[in-house]
């Protein structure tokens, strides 16, 4: 068994360098095969549409491009953050640790309107 491990091992090498170097191809072939099915997936769905399905799609379209004219910053909204709460938990561990918002940064008592002050 000894004689042939040197064998089995350089077979071994042989075989995984292979997969290495045809791991691009075949990489590429099955991405093109998915995309290729996915677009006529695509393209058959588009072919079904009726007329009254595209004066739905362009109507609803009009009406969200006349929203975001209206109003371009509503397509940020959904993205915007609520830091408040975080701000408010810091400054209780703040003040649990015996630190201040005002001593330690300056900021004159807390650093977010409460719903009190609103």
């Amino acid at each position: 068994m000894k004689k042939h491990s040197g064998t089995i091992l350089l077979v071994l090498i042989f075989f995984v360098g292979l997969a290495v170097m045809l791991y691009p191809t075949i990489s590429d072939y099955i991405n093109q095969r998915n995309q290729t099915r996915v677009v006529n997936s695509y393209a058959q769905q588009v072919d079904g549409l009726s007329d009254a399905d595209y004066t739905a799609y362009f109507d609803a379209a009009d009406v969200f491009n006349q929203e975001i004219a209206a109003d371009p910053d509503a397509l940020y909204h959904a993205d915007a953050m609520d830091v408040d709460s975080d701000i408010r938990v810091m400054e209780t561990m703040l003040r649990r640790d015996g630190g201040s918002v005002e001593e330690d940064f300056g900021l004159g008592g807390t650093a977010v309107a409460t719903q009190e002050d609103l």
